[in-house]
């Protein structure tokens, strides 16, 4: 069976302890917040980024990694005797994993690139998933895929947004709507359904929030 490595993107949210544990390779997601470029692997945490955010005046930005960073990772690996599983957040969010596709496509060893159709940890689940399967060596990638394909069938993501704040900054909700929001204490959940954010609910209190996760099947 030959070695499997598995290769993801910061928006994965993969802790540096399971980075280490599972020997997984991440590819970072650039942050930009008011004209500053930070690497979220090695300048931010979540805490020091919440912050930044909550003092910005623009909504942050990302960037999705260079096509030579994909096929330098790609070839690193593929010397080294690995077939590669590429991971990624999902294509209705971020142009990265059609740039995994194409860096795939210009390498000669066996890449598979996945789109997780997920972010964060719902995207987490099927990483983690794959590098325990390939660290323990007994499944091939196309198992492996399969084995993801069935994790994804099966995860439900959900998004509480404590704040309007941000919506307001990105357009996405007007100013006296957002101000209303604030006075109200008005609390979004939505969710992540085919890789599109859907709003479930509108609500005043955090044990409103938790009731709506209770209903949720």
């Amino acid at each position: 069976m030959r070695k499997i490595k598995i290769i993801t993107d910061s928006t994965a949210c993969i802790s540096i302890e399971e980075q280490n544990k599972w020997e997984i390779a991440v590819l970072p997601l650039s942050v930009e917040v008011d004209g500053a470029i930070y690497n979220p692997l090695t300048d931010l945490t979540p805490e020091s980024f919440m912050e930044l955010m909550g003092n910005s005046k623009n909504l942050p930005k990302s960037s999705q990694p260079a096509l030579g960073s994909f096929v330098e990772m790609y070839e690193k690996y593929i010397q080294e005797g690995y077939d590669v599983l590429s991971i990624h957040l999902t294509e209705k969010l971020s142009g990265t994993v059609n740039t995994a596709r194409q860096a795939a496509e210009m390498v000669e060893g066996n890449v598979t690139v996945i789109d997780t159709d997920y972010i964060a940890r719902g995207q987490a689940f099927q990483v983690l998933e794959a590098a325990k399967l390939a660290k323990e060596g007994q499944m091939s990638v196309q198992d492996i895929t399969k084995r993801l394909t069935e994790i994804r069938s099966k995860t439900k993501l959900y998004i509480v947004v404590v704040t309007l704040e941000n919506l307001v900054k990105g357009g996405r909700v007007g100013r006296v709507q957002g101000i209303l929001g604030s006075l109200l204490n008005i609390k979004l959940i939505a969710r992540l359904k085919e890789g599109q954010l859907e709003e479930e609910a509108k609500l005043r209190s955090n044990k409103k929030n938790y009731d709506v996760f209770i209903r949720c099947d």
